[in-house]
């Protein structure tokens, strides 16, 4: 227990009875324990439901030793493609054909890019996936006239369509802050989920402090080529459009992050007591931004 001071205004319930604010935490637990009655309801709460055992009593050990989780969990990974063309000979001037690609990947990582020990960016710990899954469409048609033997005209146009999921929450995942008990509004809201929370050196829970960031991306295009021989002339004339639509929101720090450790003003000395406790280093959150 370090020396840096309780911060609760109605003080907290040491060995020896009340610790007053600003008491220090060493002074009030010279032992190293702090009663189960004074924890923090949420975090027990979400101990319960996503912490293994072991993690859980090793929080509660008065053993100096510490212990870092890291799950090797499976991705998933689909992939269906196909391709689909139209050929017609409409008259004996008019030809017109079309085609369709399309590919979808539909990958789903068990863990959002998981913390390490030192830094904290995803849960290690099962129970927040997230959907990587990306959309791949394009469609293309062509009519082609012939006036004479002299003319023809050919229009083309074209779609193309790039729809990619980046660090979505997994659907069973999506879930309002407030759902766990935190006051918290996400910026985007479809997207909220448990805030990120990182007891340093222990685990690491919540979606990722770096998502979700679709992507949308869309390509537009118009051709028409007209060509005509006069004489000993050869003359072609046409035009050629393209319109691009780009979408990159970037909603870091959606739901919130919650920082545990040592070095806080009122950090107990463990992170680990500090999390049950309901005392966080810090706290961040993000309002989003959108890239186009």
């Amino acid at each position: 227990m370090s020396s840096n001071p309780i911060p609760f205004p109605a003080g907290l319930k040491g060995p020896n009875g009340l610790c007053p604010q600003g008491t220090a935490w060493s002074t009030c637990f010279k032992n190293g324990q702090i009663p189960t009655d004074e924890f923090n309801s949420i975090a027990v709460s979400l101990l319960d439901k996503y912490v293994p055992k072991y993690s859980y009593s090793s929080i509660n050990s008065s053993g100096t030793e510490t212990y870092w989780y890291n799950y090797n969990a499976p991705n998933t990974d689909g992939e269906d493609q196909g391709i689909i063309r139209f050929d017609d000979k409409l008259s004996d001037k008019d030809t017109l054909w079309a085609s369709t690609v399309f590919d979808s990947n539909h990958a789903m990582n068990t863990l959002p890019l998981p913390s390490t020990e030192a830094t904290g960016t995803g849960a290690t710990l099962l129970g927040f996936a997230a959907d990587n899954s990306s959309h791949t469409k394009i469609f293309n048609a062509s009519w082609t006239h012939v006036f004479n033997s002299n003319t023809i005209n050919e229009l083309r146009a074209g779609y193309f369509r790039l729809n990619y999921g980046e660090l979505e929450p997994a659907a069973s995942t999506i879930a309002a802050p407030s759902s766990f008990g935190f006051n918290i509004v996400p910026q985007d809201t479809a997207a909220g989920a448990l805030p990120f929370i990182y007891p340093a050196g222990y685990f690491a829970l919540g979606f990722s402090t770096n998502g979700p960031q679709p992507r949308k991306g869309e390509n537009y295009n118009y051709l028409d080529n007209f060509s005509k021989v006069a004489g000993n002339h050869s003359l072609k004339f046409g035009a050629d459009v393209e319109r691009f639509v780009f979408s990159n929101p970037y909603y870091s720090n959606n739901s919130g992050a919650y920082y545990f450790n040592s070095g806080g003003t009122y950090s107990s000395g463990d992170p680990a007591a500090d999390f049950l406790l309901g005392v966080p280093a810090t706290y961040s959150q993000g309002s989003g931004f959108l890239s186009m």
